[in-house]
């Protein structure tokens, strides 16, 4: 079978967010590999906005506000988010990561109100899990 132009795009895309998502998840030490698997897994006890689950809501919540077009729920996201800004400034690399790896599976989702939260938390979970394997099984 021949490959179409809209396959093609599509393996391009896919490639090219592996590629990001390799470049975010560079572990400096094994130390930090495990701590971001232990965040990712759930069994790190952490505070409530630190946890996989509370960073996906949030970035899905930003997401949708940057791309709805429904004012009220604007404008309500908006005001929400503006007021938990300050936490991001002092933020750790393992909440970053996991916020950036979290950002770049939004970005390739085409319609992002059809989705659930689940969903898009268990590929983030996945994603992350699988890059730590990876990373042990090259350090050993």
């Amino acid at each position: 079978m021949k490959k179409t132009k809209e396959q093609d795009k599509l393996e391009e895309k896919i490639e090219e967010q592996k590629n990001i998502i390799n470049e975010i998840l560079k572990f400096d030490s094994i130390e930090d590999a495990y701590e971001i698997e232990r965040v990712a897994i759930g069994r790190k006890f952490c505070k409530k906005g630190e946890r996989l689950q509370d960073i996906c809501i949030e970035e899905i919540e930003s997401n949708i506000c940057k791309k709805s077009k429904n004012i009220i729920l604007k404008l309500y996201l908006h005001y929400k988010n503006k007021k938990d800004k300050n936490r991001f400034l002092l933020e750790s690399r393992t909440t970053s990561t996991i916020r950036k790896v979290a950002q770049e599976v939004l970005k390739n989702t085409e319609n992002i109100e059809s989705v659930e939260e689940s969903d898009i938390i268990k590929e983030v979970r996945n994603i992350i899990l699988d890059k730590v394997k990876e990373y042990k099984k090259s350090k050993k």
